[in-house]
């Protein structure tokens, strides 16, 4: 158990972003998965201006990856949208998650890169 930290209490990971990974997105959802994999649950905040990636938005987050539940991506990052996505994390935080596998029974992701010698199809 880590300083401060409380056994019965859920980890959490707010994540808030005003842009997309730049170079590295393959690598930020791997962090995510890493510490959902810890038992932390992960809600990701992100604008949806800019061309922001809101698939990468929703990979960051935990299972199951609805919008509106654990990734949010309001037009701006205004404190009155902030304000109503904080009631709704509260209320995430609250539910109860019948159903639904846990990051640490769910399989191992890996990204697969293609191979170069071999043709496209």
């Amino acid at each position: 158990m880590a300083q401060g930290e409380r056994a019965d209490v859920p980890n959490v990971i707010v994540l808030i972003t005003d842009e997309s990974s730049s170079t590295a997105s393959a690598q930020a959802v791997l962090e995510a998965f890493e510490a959902q994999c810890a038992g932390v649950k992960v809600f990701a905040i992100g604008t949806r201006s800019f061309g922001f990636n809101l698939t990468e938005l929703a990979l960051i987050s935990s299972p199951p990856r609805l919008e509106w539940h654990q990734w949010w991506a309001p037009d701006d990052l205004r404190a009155n949208n902030l304000d109503d996505i904080e009631l709704m994390v509260d209320n995430e935080l609250c539910r109860p998650e019948h159903g639904i596998a846990s990051p640490e029974l769910s399989p191992r992701v890996h990204f697969a890169r293609p191979d170069p010698t071999q043709p496209i199809s």
